[in-house]
């Protein structure tokens, strides 16, 4: 038997409205005020609101209603990955440059991450960021935030973050399809990676842990942002996704 499907949605940063705000929770709120940069805030602000419109829609509840525990489980805070306690549905976001991403499922565990390619790509970075085969294969920075994305996103499935080293995770070089090939933190046969597909200048990847592989499904978030979960929505965003690919 298949397992679920994976249900990735994508927004640009340009679709936060106010009308998205009123969904949050007070520790969502106050860490949003916390923001230095107006930018940084307004991903964050939209990777929450995503994720409870994506909650809702498969819980058939509203996105203020949704119970989102970010727990740290290191300190006090509320920084945690994003757990939905007791609706089985696993739930992960990522933000980057113009774009934030959701992914949604109920296969297990997940993990998502959208990266943008950097301008300028440091030797001491690349080194310490992949094994010798990974980088081997790399030679741009499109290869690096490829890698980069890949373990992110496992990263974020096993509920570790940047952890441990990522050397030390090897997902294979950014040409071939990614296969987990050395991470003591999972089993490889209960790990499934794929590439996400990323507007130009970026990269990203989804890892669920289960069995795969995991039928992954693609969907502009702008509807669901201008929705009446929202209340009356005061524009409308255009879509995302163009020929399979993100635009």
């Amino acid at each position: 038997m298949r397992p679920p499907p994976c249900d990735v949605w994508w927004a640009r940063t340009d679709w936060l409205r106010p009308e998205h705000l009123t969904v949050l929770g007070a520790a969502e709120s106050e860490r949003l005020r916390r923001y230095r940069y107006p930018a940084d805030r307004d991903r964050s602000a939209l990777g929450a609101v995503l994720l409870r419109a994506v909650a809702a829609r498969a819980l058939g509840s509203a996105p203020g209603a949704v119970a989102v525990d970010r727990s740290c489980p290191s300190c006090p805070g509320s920084h945690g990955r994003p757990v939905l306690p007791g609706t089985g549905l696993y739930v992960s976001t990522s933000h980057s440059g113009a774009f934030v991403v959701v992914a949604a499922t109920r296969a297990g565990p997940v993990g998502v991450d959208v990266e943008e390619e950097p301008s300028r790509l440091g030797t001491d970075l690349r080194v310490g960021a992949l094994g010798p085969r990974e980088a081997a294969g790399t030679t741009d920075a499109a290869g690096f935030v490829r890698c980069w994305a890949r373990k992110e996103a496992l990263l974020k499935a096993v509920g570790m973050g940047i952890t441990v080293p990522l050397a030390e995770v090897d997902l294979g070089p950014p040409g071939e399809p990614p296969r987990l090939r050395r991470f003591p933190g999972a089993r490889p046969d209960q790990v499934y990676v794929t590439d996400l597909p990323a507007a130009e200048g970026y990269a990203g990847a989804v890892c669920v842990l289960a069995p795969g592989p995991v039928p992954v499904r693609h969907h502009d978030a702008g509807p669901l942002l201008h929705s009446g979960l929202f209340g009356e929505p005061s524009v409308t965003g255009g879509p995302v996704l163009s020929g399979g690919r993100v635009r």
